[in-house]
């Protein structure tokens, strides 16, 4: 484009990479602002070697740049600089806080870009679960759907999870508008899952059922379900990203641990429970004993007994499927809401003032 562009190198001083390479020999607790500091200057003398070892084998390697004015994010004039930027984007009123799920580490208790995933195949438990149909609505059922004024039989909706740890949180369960879903039955109950995908799981339960009725999933809409721990009533919403191949097309939503569920969640205004806190342990619930400060691998044993023992849980299997895992631990990471900072850019006079202190007609793409 004939424009001169000097290189000048840079470093990101600042990061969790640095702070858990000091830790590791920093035994000291650190739970005071004198203990903060002296850390903080500890990360500070790591870096500057880190940086002039870097810089010898970049000037080895013939790299031309000014290698005299480095950048560093941790140079004063820099951090001072971030805060001036960050008053007038302020200013602006284009600074907001929202939450989303993010990516998080279980063994550093902290949230990882999309850089620093990698997937593996990892083994997990598969369940297929029974949400009952909310008892009040049981007589509506059979009168609009099934057209018979007979009540006897308890209607269950049948979801996959391959992330049972996430039941506590669930808020809802979603079906597709427009697919069609079988309502089968035996001696004893009502199931309602995807039509494609019945013969397989009659198949896998090796219980004797009979088709009873076929019909859209829109028709299911407004109707509620109960939780299959907490008793808690939820609703059964519309969406149209449901893939119908894998599991019954009747999905469970943990709005705060998974970037899908947020959304739907979100879009109708249903609110979802964090299951796991900043220690990435478990919150203590009113509704499930014995979860509070355990592990996600030990609470998902307990959740599995307590669903196992409310005879919840249909049928269970272990697959292997492609998983996200963290590059520096190389463990399975999970989703979890937090609060995020955002600057808006669909701001229409901020992208205006952007594009015209830009010189774009010298740009030749």
């Amino acid at each position: 484009m004939n424009f001169n562009t000097p290189y000048i190198p840079g470093w990101d001083c600042h990061g969790l990479p640095i702070e858990l390479e000091i830790q590791k020999k920093y035994k000291k607790k650190i739970n005071s602002i004198e203990k903060i500091k002296k850390f903080r200057y500890k990360c500070i003398n790591y870096v500057k070697k880190q940086i002039e070892t870097q810089k010898k084998d970049f000037i080895r390697l013939g790299i031309i740049a000014d290698w005299k004015n480095c950048y560093q994010t941790m140079q004063f004039k820099n951090i001072a600089n971030t805060i001036r930027i960050l008053k007038k984007i302020i200013k602006l009123k284009l600074l907001k806080r929202k939450k989303k799920p993010i990516n998080w580490c279980l063994k550093c208790n902290s949230s990882l870009a999309e850089a620093e995933i990698e997937y593996k195949n990892k083994k997990s438990i598969s369940i297929y679960l029974t949400f009952k149909l909310y008892l009040s609505q049981k007589k509506i059922f059979y009168k609009k759907i099934l057209k018979k004024n007979i009540n006897k039989k308890n209607i269950y909706f049948i979801i996959w999870t391959t992330t049972p740890w996430t039941i506590p949180g669930n808020c809802a369960i979603s079906i597709h508008p427009n697919h069609k879903y079988s309502i089968i039955e035996n001696n004893k109950n009502i199931l309602i899952l995807s039509k494609i995908k019945k013969n397989k799981i009659i198949k896998k339960t090796k219980l004797k059922y009979k088709t009873i009725k076929e019909i859209k999933g829109k028709k299911l809409n407004y109707f509620f379900v109960t939780h299959p721990i907490s008793k808690k009533k939820i609703p059964i919403i519309l969406d149209k990203k449901i893939i119908i191949n894998t599991g019954t097309g009747i999905v469970h939503l943990a709005s705060e641990h998974g970037e899908e569920d947020f959304l739907i969640c979100k879009k109708n205004k249903i609110s979802g429970l964090n299951v796991i806190d900043n220690n990435s342990k478990y919150i203590k619930y009113n509704f499930i004993k014995n979860i509070e400060k355990k592990t996600l691998k030990k609470a998902e044993k307990i959740i599995l007994k307590i669903l196992t023992k409310k005879k919840k849980i249909l049928f269970k299997e272990n697959i292997i499927h492609k998983y996200p895992y963290c590059w520096r631990h190389k463990k399975p990471i999970i989703l979890r809401t937090t609060p995020q900072w955002f600057i808006n850019l669909n701001n229409k006079k901020f992208k205006k003032k952007i594009l015209n202190s830009m010189d774009i007609k010298e740009l030749k793409i």
